[in-house]
């Protein structure tokens, strides 16, 4: 709720009834930050969705390619700044493409990495001093996030970065124009589907062999821990999960879990009886699709 800077989100409920966020349409202004900041597509944009925008940065992308463009750099520019934008292009070299969208937080993590396994050498936001405090909070944040991951597959954190327009006085940004060599084509899925893919693209790619990597405290990627000496298997973590990353088939007594569907929101945490059972840990890894059994049991027959 903290992503909008008009005001336009609010949380209703309780936490006997549950929680859920409300949008009021005569204070949304359709800036996007709440879509970027949301980690499970809930509140996306409409139009155009974030799977148009994003299979046109990968059509635009092979399209440079196939007509013998090299180290495609993206430029995300909002429509708003038509003229500082001219002016950037102006001072940066060819192979800066610009991808104009209404708003420049309308663009999640999710399609950057897509940029870059279909090609792109880098991928930058226009951006200016000049917006709101809360925009700029939002867009800094989320592009921290993905240079965390960046310097996790070793690659440089200016990979993705945001080029503040009125630096351009100055000189230059730093331009990374190291070809990865990916052409994957198009990246299908859910937003944290389309975001591990390509994360596991990279990891391939860079060879990265440890593949557990630490996050920040407010990343909404991470892992379950389960104390087994002390869970029961009630399943009231499995009843609160909003996004099913903690789960039970029914077929046998067992807590699973599918990372890449954690978003970190602590709720297990505090729905187990006992407050110590289980606990969060940020970080990212491979293989965050193969569910894993966190807790079984062998049931015991007592023979009368």
């Amino acid at each position: 709720m903290d992503a909008c800077p008009a005001g336009a989100l609010s949380s209703q409920g309780n936490d006997k009834i549950g929680h859920k966020i409300e949008i009021n349409p005569y204070l949304c202004q359709g800036v996007g930050t709440c879509a970027t900041a949301c980690p499970t597509e809930a509140i996306h944009y409409a139009l155009p969705t974030p799977q148009e925008t994003q299979k046109f940065i990968e059509r635009t992308l092979a399209n440079y390619h196939q007509q013998g463009g090299e180290n495609a750099i993206i430029l995300i520019c909002s429509s708003r700044h038509e003229s500082y934008n001219a002016m950037a292009l102006n001072a940066l070299p060819e192979n800066v493409i610009p991808v104009v969208v209404e708003e420049l937080p309308s663009v999640g993590i999710d399609t950057w990495f897509a940029a870059l396994v279909n090609g792109a050498t880098q991928v930058l936001f226009a951006a200016s001093r000049h917006m709101p405090e809360t925009i700029q909070t939002v867009l800094n944040s989320e592009v921290g996030m993905a240079q965390q991951l960046l310097e996790n597959l070793g690659l440089a954190r200016e990979t993705i970065d945001i080029l503040y327009l009125e630096s351009l006085r100055e000189g230059l940004p730093t331009l990374v124009e190291k070809d990865l060599e990916l052409r994957i084509g198009d990246v299908e899925g859910s937003k944290r589907e389309r975001l591990f893919h390509s994360l596991d693209v990279l990891t391939a790619k860079q060879g990265v062999t440890d593949t557990i990597q630490p996050l920040p405290t407010t990343a909404p990627y991470g892992t379950v821990t389960c104390d087994t000496d002390k869970c029961t298997l009630c399943m009231g973590c499995v009843a609160v999960c909003p996004t099913k990353a903690l789960y039970n088939k029914g077929d046998r007594p067992a807590l699973d879990f599918v990372e890449q569907d954690c978003v970190q929101c602590g709720m297990c945490e505090k729905r187990a009886p006992n407050l110590h059972c289980l606990s969060l840990n940020k970080s990212t890894g491979t293989k965050n699709l193969e569910p894993k059994s966190l807790r079984f049991m062998k049931r015991k027959l007592r023979s009368v």
